[in-house]
């Protein structure tokens, strides 16, 4: 198939570019399919290209962003039972008056967070900022399976569409077994 884009092409300075994209893309590509998908309890997770493992344990992973500015924090509890939506709904309120408590000055949207139900996985999101600081914050706690994983990414000095793009690929990482 190359050879018959070579045969298109009339200059060399074109083929010398099609070559190169290609060899980009395929490092791309090798270096994307060698990024490690992360085990926490009986979920992986797949960073966002660019983030670094920084710590690891059963239950908490770390991770940091190229750039030094955002981190992540994934955690896993293991539950005994399973719980009600109620007790889910207990769980997110602890967290959030945890949050609130932790930094007086905080905004949280929503407030209060509403945890939700998509089949057998409980779920709740929220983002916020601490205006003494910088710092903008997003959380998603997601139940299922007695394993209640909480994805924690935070930053400083990052614009909020940086940050939601980092949250975003994080959550969307998470895929349970």
């Amino acid at each position: 198939m190359i050879f018959g884009f070579c045969a298109i092409l009339t200059s060399k300075n074109m083929l010398e570019r099609l070559l190169s994209a290609i060899v980009v893309g395929i490092g791309l590509a090798s270096s994307a399919a060698s990024e490690p998908d992360l085990r926490i309890g009986n979920a992986t997770i797949i960073p966002p290209a660019g983030w670094q493992l920084v710590k690891k344990t059963e239950e908490k992973l770390v991770l940091r962003a190229a750039d030094g500015k955002q981190q992540a924090t994934i955690t896993l509890m293991r539950l005994e039972a399973d719980p009600t939506s109620e007790q889910f709904e207990q769980i997110c309120k602890h967290r959030y008056e945890a949050e609130k408590r932790d930094a007086p000055d905080i905004t949280i949207e929503p407030s209060p967070p509403h945890p939700s139900r998509d089949g057998a996985t409980f779920f709740m999101i929220y983002s916020g900022s601490e205006k003494r600081n910088g710092r903008v914050f997003s959380g998603y706690l997601s139940l299922a399976n007695r394993e209640l994983i909480t994805i924690y990414v935070e930053g400083i000095s990052v614009t909020a569409k940086v940050h939601s793009d980092a949250f975003q690929a994080f959550v969307g990482g998470l895929k349970r077994k």
